[in-house]
C-alpha cells in the first residue's frame, strides 16, 4: 500500500475510451496513475429513450439500466460513450431536439473519485495485473486499485517571482526560494567587480537561456507546488507569453507533459493545468482563508503579517527595476529574491499549506480550486444521492418565484446603553438543514412514497420531508476498488 496526495488530474479521449491521469505526491516521490477504457455518461428519461435513440443512432454509445430516478419520479437511463467529446456532442445534439438530459456536465476524473469517495488522499495498492514503471523518479501505475485514505503529504514548494520591464515583454530575472533553495537566474553578463552575497546568482546571455536555464533547474529540484503573488495571472502568464517569444516551450510541467490554459473570457482571468505540480497563488489563498487587508498588494500584506517589506517602494517601482537592472544587477536580485522569500513567510506564517490540503480532503477539490462551493457540495452530495436511487437536477430545474423569509430583525432603540452582549449564531443556515432534513431527497422521498404524517417534518411554503430518508447525512461508502 502507497499513500498518496492528489496534486492534478486529467483525461484524454482514445480509440478505447477515455484515459483519466491523477498526478499525486508521495512519501516515495511523485506518483502517476493512468486509469484506462473509461466512458462518460449522462442521463435521459426512459419515457424519451425511443426519439433520443433515433437521434443519435445506433454507433458510439452504450445504455445501461435504468435503476435511478429523477427528481420527477421518473425512471431514468444513462447512455455511455468512450469519448467525452462525442458525449458533449450528443447531449447538445438531444438538448437542442427537447430530450431532456441530466449530470452532462460533470467531468470524467471528478465523476471517477467523487463515486468512489476519494477526496484529497488515497491509498494506492498495486495488484498483479498493474502495470507499474518508474521514470526519472516518477513512479507510474495503470489500472491500480485504490480507496481513500486520511494522509497528509509533505509537499516540496519553491515560491517564483519574476521581474521584467515595465511593458512586461522583456525579462530581467527569475528568482526561486525555498528552505533548501535561494537562487536568482539573471538576464545579462556578471559585473567585473563582485559583490558578496548570501545566494546563488546565475547569469545567462540572453533571455531564453535564462528561461531554459530556470526550467532545467526546476526539473532537478522537482516540487510539487509552484507559489507566488499574483502568480497565475502575472508570472506564469509573462512567462507563457516570453516562451512564445523566445519559441521554446513553457516546461514546467512533470514528465515532459504540456500544460494547458483556460481563458475565462467574462473575467479576463486565466487558469493553468499543470501535469504533475500544482500552482497557488498567495492573493487568492488568502482571500479564500477569509484573511482580509486594505490592500493585497504584496508589501502592505507583508508589513501586516512579517511585519518587513520589499526593498523597492514607490510609485515608481518599475522604472527603479529598469535602473537596477542596468547599473546593479546583484541589487536587483536582492530584491528579487526578497520577493519570493516575503511569500513564503507569508505561506509560513498562514499555515496556508495546511489549509489547502486540509481544504482538499474535505471537499474533493483539488487545491487550486478557489470558492467552488457548489462544486464541492456536488462532489459530496450526488454519489450518495445516487446510492438512494436518484439523479441530481439540472440547474435551474427546481426554480421557484417563491422567496423565503429572512430571519426576523427587531427594530432598534436608540439611546446609550451599558453592559451589552452581542448573540451571534455561528453557521445558522447549516443548522436549520441538519434540524429539519432539508434535502433535496428527502423531500422527494416524502412526497413520491406520500409518507404518513408521523414520517414527515413539515417546512416552508407546504414542503415536508422524510425523518429518516435523507442523503446529505448517509455515511460515505467508500470501498477498495
Amino acid at each position: 500500500m502507497q499513500p498518496a496526495f492528489i496534486l492534478s488530474h486529467q483525461w484524454h479521449d482514445t480509440p478505447k475510451g477515455m484515459t483519466l491521469e491523477l498526478w499525486c505526491a508521495s512519501d516515495d516521490g511523485p506518483v502517476c496513475m493512468e486509469i484506462t477504457r473509461q466512458e462518460a455518461v449522462f442521463f435521459i428519461a426512459a419515457s424519451e429513450a425511443e426519439p433520443a435513440f433515433k437521434l443519435l443512432g445506433k454507433h458510439n454509445y452504450r445504455i445501461g439500466e435504468a435503476r435511478l430516478k429523477n427528481y420527477l419520479n421518473e425512471p431514468v437511463l444513462p447512455l455511455y460513450f468512450l469519448s467525452y467529446l462525442y458525449a458533449r456532442d450528443a447531449q447538445q445534439l438531444l438538448n437542442n431536439a427537447g430530450v431532456r438530459t441530466w449530470e452532462a456536465d460533470i467531468r470524467p476524473v471528478e465523476r471517477y473519485l467523487m463515486e468512489r469517495f476519494i477526496t484529497g488522499s488515497l491509498n494506492i495498492h498495486a495488484h498483479a495485473s498493474t502495470q507499474s514503471t518508474q521514470q526519472h523518479g516518477i513512479s507510474f501505475f495503470q489500472n491500480p486499485q485504490f480507496n481513500r485514505s486520511n494522509y497528509k503529504p509533505a509537499l516540496r514548494l519553491v515560491s517564483i517571482d519574476i521581474e521584467t520591464n515595465m511593458e512586461a515583454s522583456a525579462l530581467y530575472s527569475i528568482a526561486v526560494y525555498s528552505d533548501q533553495a535561494s537562487i536568482v537566474f539573471m538576464v545579462g553578463h556578471a559585473p567585473d567587480s563582485h559583490t558578496t552575497i548570501d545566494f546563488t546568482l546565475v547569469y545567462s546571455t540572453n533571455e531564453k537561456s535564462c528561461l531554459i536555464a530556470f526550467f532545467s533547474w526546476l526539473k532537478d529540484y522537482d516540487p510539487d507546488v509552484l507559489i507566488g503573488w499574483n502568480f497565475i495571472q502575472f508570472d506564469l502568464k509573462v512567462l507563457a507569453n516570453l516562451c512564445q517569444k523566445n519559441s521554446i516551450t513553457l516546461d514546467i510541467g512533470r514528465a515532459n507533459k504540456s500544460i494547458n490554459w483556460r481563458e475565462d473570457k467574462s473575467t479576463n482571468r486565466y487558469y493553468i493545468q499543470i501535469p504533475g505540480r500544482v500552482a497557488l497563488d498567495g492573493i487568492e489563498l488568502l482571500k479564500a482563508a477569509f484573511y482580509n487587508f486594505p490592500s493585497f498588494k504584496l508589501d502592505r500584506v507583508a508589513q501586516a503579517l512579517l511585519g518587513q517589506g520589499k526593498l523597492i517602494s514607490g510609485n515608481d517601482g518599475g522604472q527603479q527595476i529598469t535602473t537596477l537592472f542596468n547599473t546593479d544587477k546583484t541589487a536587483l536580485a536582492r530584491y528579487n529574491l526578497q520577493d519570493c522569500k516575503l511569500v513564503w513567510d507569508i505561506f509560513e506564517t498562514t499555515h496556508l499549506m495546511d489549509f489547502c490540503i486540509a481544504r482538499s480532503q474535505l471537499t474533493g477539490l483539488l487545491m487550486d480550486k478557489m470558492g467552488g462551493s457548489v462544486a464541492a457540495f456536488e462532489f459530496a452530495y450526488l454519489p450518495k444521492l445516487h446510492r438512494q436511487g436518484y439523479v441530481a437536477p439540472n440547474l435551474g430545474e427546481l426554480h421557484s418565484d417563491i422567496i423565503s423569509p429572512g430571519g426576523y430583525v427587531l427594530d432598534s432603540i436608540p439611546g446609550i446603553y451599558h453592559n451589552i452582549l452581542v448573540l451571534d449564531f455561528k453557521s445558522l443556515y447549516p443548522s436549520i438543514i441538519r434540524t429539519f432534513h432539508i434535502d433535496p431527497y428527502a423531500f422527494w422521498v416524502a412526497n413520491h412514497n406520500q409518507l404518513p404524517a408521523e414520517d414527515i417534518i413539515p417546512g416552508f411554503n407546504g414542503a415536508f420531508f422524510s425523518k429518516q430518508m435523507h442523503a446529505i447525512y448517509v455515511p460515505d461508502r467508500g470501498k477498495n476498488l
